[in-house]
């Protein structure tokens, strides 16, 4: 081998080996942290709404038991009503309750002969988890509602007051 073809393949070699050892130093670095992006719950929604026709409220107490941001409370309706509360997910309760019932008033007025009367409702419970990014979780909440109209006769309606009437029975219990 000649000195030329000698000093060639030296400088090939080396020119090979520069190579190998600049192109490992542009690998990725695997010191850095990983981002993992998370879409968590945070916040639960509730939205409870009852709206009855006007005889409910003239013959009946309209109870109504449901979970507010400090626990269960009991209220008595006079009107239609609305409740709407956010609450942090971590703050959550361990069960939602919605129970509104009609019972019969002590100083009802009377009921008049061949009249008729509207027996109305329409009662909505909503839990929803909100995540991070605003979204609902398809994973977290519940719903339920009841809605109908019933007319009643004078001498149906002498029957129907004698008695309590459960218009909504919703529980949610969340998975944790």
């Amino acid at each position: 081998m000649t000195r030329k073809s000698l000093l060639k393949a030296t400088v090939l070699c080396l020119a090979m080996m520069a190579c190998c050892v600049a192109f490992s130093a542009c690998s990725s670095d695997e010191n850095e942290p990983e981002t993992i992006i998370t879409n968590e719950l945070t916040t639960i929604k509730a939205e409870y709404s009852v709206s009855l026709s006007e005889d409910w409220y003239r013959f009946f107490d309209i109870e109504v038991t449901y979970t507010s941001e400090t626990g269960v409370k009991t209220i008595l309706l006079t009107e239609n009503w609305n409740f709407d509360m956010n609450i942090p997910y971590t703050a959550g309760p361990d069960e939602f309750v919605c129970q509104v019932t009609a019972k019969p008033k002590a100083d009802m007025p009377a009921i008049e002969e061949n009249a008729s009367y509207l027996l109305e409702e329409n009662i909505q419970v909503r839990v929803n988890g909100i995540l991070e990014d605003g979204t609902m979780s398809s994973e977290y909440g519940y719903s339920g509602n009841r809605s109908g109209t019933e007319t009643k006769s004078s001498e149906g309606m002498k029957k129907y007051v004698t008695g309590e009437h459960s218009l909504m029975k919703f529980t949610y219990t969340p998975e944790k």
